[in-house]
């Protein structure tokens, strides 16, 4: 009779503790993911993908290392060093198909000197920093003055 008792208590314990995990995970992606966006280090690997820098990846996957404290995206050596020397991104103003302006981000974003980043690889940075992504009808002035659209 004892037995049948721990029993039944522990697979009350298991389905409380599963229904625990489910509901803080629920409240971890609803409610402290979206207040992460902004805040991630982050790096680019060769395939063209961005990822979180907690993840271990090993030096020869990363091409560059964005750091969100200093909102610059650095080069990375064959050693894995940052390469320090920084210049501005080339955007100055950027103004959303929907008038909405996400200058900031573009124009306070520096980059290792030499790094050639596509378009497309700061438009997914922004992505996964601000949760909004915008891929077509951009209209960017560029530090030079020229306008294009994106």
């Amino acid at each position: 009779m004892v037995d049948m008792w721990v029993v039944k208590f522990a697979a009350f314990i298991q389905m409380v503790s599963e229904a625990i995990y489910q509901w803080t995970n629920r409240m971890r992606r609803q409610y402290l993911m979206p207040c992460v966006f902004g805040s991630r280090d982050m790096v680019l690997l060769y395939n063209g993908c961005w990822i979180d820098s907690f993840v271990r990846i090993p030096t020869y996957e990363l091409r560059c290392i964005y750091d969100a404290e200093k909102h610059t995206v650095f080069s990375v050596d064959e050693d894995g060093s940052r390469i320090t020397r920084t210049v501005r991104w080339p955007w100055l103003s950027v103004v959303t198909r929907d008038g909405a302006d996400i200058s900031e981000f573009f124009s306070s974003l520096r980059i290792s000197a030499g790094l050639q980043l596509m378009q497309l690889d700061v438009l997914m940075l922004y992505a996964h920093q601000n949760g909004i992504l915008h891929l077509r009808g951009l209209e960017v002035m560029g530090r030079d003055g020229s306008t294009i659209i994106v």
